[in-house]
Parts: structure tokens; sequence; C-alpha cells
């Protein structure tokens, strides 16, 4: 038996469901879903799935269901912690105190949990308490499970770990019929170009610093004169940086900056994706992949940054991949040059299978 203790809020609806309705279709496996609920647990999940009955609530402050908790570790052969937050001290120090369970546990990490695991600790003596715990927690943890394949590497980089590793790809989209049921994907960057149809550019896929949205805006502002639309996901992500983004964009664009700032249903989002002509994910590590293999699926142009893991693996796997420097000037022309999207696609049509999706992670769930 599998437990999978997960985190539940309005910007991990689209991860969680899918990997709850995956959970469901493979039968090999009896999983028992626990949601961390911080106030924010949302019952419509359960009604999209239909394992309710092995789907459970813990409010991650209750003391007393988390002894219960550890009470029941035994019973399961495999305990997966999906996204290893700060919401999971308490399960963290409960597992530490019950070490024979460590050999048993898999942290699934989406990105955020391994490369800015430091991030919202405080810099004082219950800080330094909390990062110390949870270094040696992520280092004695016996299973990693990265959803990239260069997580693992730096995994083991950061944490000096000799636990077991897989692979399994990113859930939230594959697992979703929406991706593929978009309206048409239009007309080629070529023909727009030769027509001067509008470029519609996207920058990211919500506010973080990572994505260094604001140099990317102020790069793009020599192409503001050109007939394009620049259209930043903004609706989630810190709140601050979003501000900022926002102000810079209109203040750079006018009119031609498109600014989402409410959550809208999954298949709008992926119609606004097959609109999308160019995509610039600027960052110095895995992020966005959500974005990254719909818009890889629907053929469009992605910059990312170089060097980093994304460009760099990406590439390996034949894909062409353009790059921005931030310091080098380029024309509108080059930049907005189509570019063959062949292998781009085959790689993000074989990745978003759910035979093959289904086939890594049982490898996962099954030990």
């Amino acid at each position: 038996m599998n437990l999978h203790i997960m985190h539940y809020s309005a910007n991990e609806n689209i991860h969680t469901t899918g990997m709850v309705k995956m959970l469901d279709s493979i039968d090999s496996v009896n999983n028992t879903v626990l949601f961390l609920d911080n106030n924010k647990f949302d019952a419509r999940i359960v009604e999209k799935v239909e394992i309710e009955q092995n789907i459970y609530k813990l409010m991650h402050n209750d003391i007393k269901a988390h002894l219960r908790l550890a009470n029941l570790m035994d019973k399961y052969e495999r305990i997966f912690l999906h996204s290893f937050s700060l919401d999971f001290m308490m399960v963290c120090i409960i597992l530490l105190l019950h070490r024979k369970t460590l050999k048993h546990i898999y942290w699934i990490s989406y990105g955020g949990d391994l490369y800015e695991w430091e991030s919202a600790i405080s810099k004082n003596l219950a800080g330094s308490f909390k990062r110390n715990l949870l270094y040696s927690f992520r280092s004695s943890v016996g299973n990693f499970v990265g959803i990239f394949r260069p997580d693992i590497l730096e995994y083991k980089r950061i944490f000096k770990s000799n636990a077991n590793t897989f692979f399994a790809p990113y859930i939230g989209i594959q697992y979703s019929d929406a991706i593929t049921g978009a309206e048409n994907l239009g007309v080629s960057l070529n023909q727009k170009l030769a027509h001067n149809d509008t470029i519609r550019i996207q920058v990211g896929h919500q506010g973080n610093r990572l994505l260094h949205q604001i140099e990317i805006i102020d790069y793009l502002s020599r192409f503001k004169e050109e007939n394009i639309e620049v259209f930043i996901p903004l609706n989630y992500g810190d709140s601050a940086y979003c501000k900022e983004v926002k102000a810079h964009a209109v203040k750079a664009f006018g009119e031609k900056a498109i600014i989402l700032e409410d959550f809208i249903p999954l298949n709008e989002y992926y119609n606004l994706l097959t609109k999308v002509d160019i995509a610039i994910f600027y960052s110095e590590r895995q992020i966005g992949l959500g974005n990254i293999y719909p818009l890889m699926y629907y053929g469009k142009k992605i910059f990312f940054k170089n060097p980093s893991p994304m460009y760099e693996f990406f590439s390996r796997q034949g894909v062409q991949c353009p790059f921005l420097d931030l310091n080098q000037e380029m024309t509108f022309d080059v930049f907005a040059k189509e570019v063959d999207v062949i292998e781009e696609m085959r790689f993000a049509d074989e990745l978003l299978s759910k035979d093959n999706l289904i086939k890594a992670w049982e490898t996962v769930l099954n030990g």
C-alpha cells in the first residue's frame, strides 16, 4: 500500500487533480491520498476522481492528527511526499523520529522544493534549526523522484545523498484532455511576418524573480514599435513582484501588454497558449514545465537562457532551442525567425502520452 501526502491549494489544482486521476487509473497499486490542508482544501478535487473513499484531509498544524499519522506509518510500504515544503515540517519531524520509515520515503520534487527550499526560512536561531532539520531529512530519504531529469543530479549534488533516484514526468498537464482539445493553432511565424500580423510573445508563466521578467521586458522594449503583443501570466506567484512586472510591462508596451491576473478554466488557458508565437523562459533552473511542454506540443518557438539546465537538456533531446543573451543585440527579424519545431513537437507528443506517463509512474509507485 502507498500513502501520498500532498498539498492542496488553488495554484496546485492542475497538478494535484492530474496526480490523483493518474493514481486512480493504476490498478496494480493501492493508493491512499492525504491532503495537507492550510484552510485551502477544495472538496471539488474529490468530485473529479473515483477514489474519494481513499482521500483524507489533515490540517497542517493539527498536532494530534499528525501523531495519529505516526502510528499509521508502518501500515504503508511506501510514503510519497509531493513537493516537500515548510507545510511538511511536522510530517518531517515525525518521520525523522520514526527513522526506520525513511528508507520507504519517496520525495517527489516539483522544482521549487529542491532549488529554493531555504528561501522561506528566517535567518535566526529558529530558522537555523529548521534549515538543519530540513537538510537532514532531505539527505536521509531513501528515494528521490525528479520530474525533470537534470533535477536528479542536482539533488545528489546539493544533499550528498545515496538515495535511490527515479525520473517520472510532470503530471499536471499530461493528464488533461484540455491540451489536445485546444483550438486551431493558427498560422506559422513566417506567414505572420510576411503579412505583418501581430506576433504574440509570452514572458514566463507566473510572477517569479527567477524568470527575470523585468529584464526581459526591458530587452523586448526595443521591439515596441513592431506589431507585437506581450502576454504575461501573473495570476500566481510573488504578489509584490507581479505588481512590479505589470507596471513595468504597461509602461513599456501600453496596450500591447496583455496581463493575465485571474485564474481561468484550463481549456481556456491552453487556448491562450495556442495563440502564442514565441515564449521566453529565461531562468537558471527548471521552471514552468506545465507551460513549456504544451507550448512545445503546439510547435511554438521557445527561448531559454544559455547556459541553463533546460537549454542544455532540451538541446540534447534534439530540440532546436534558441537562446537569449540580454547583453547582445538582436534584430526583430532574427528574434521572430521561425525555427524547425519537428523534434520539439515529437518530444512533447511522446512525453505527453498517457501510456508513457503511466508506465513511468508505475515504476516509481511499485518501488
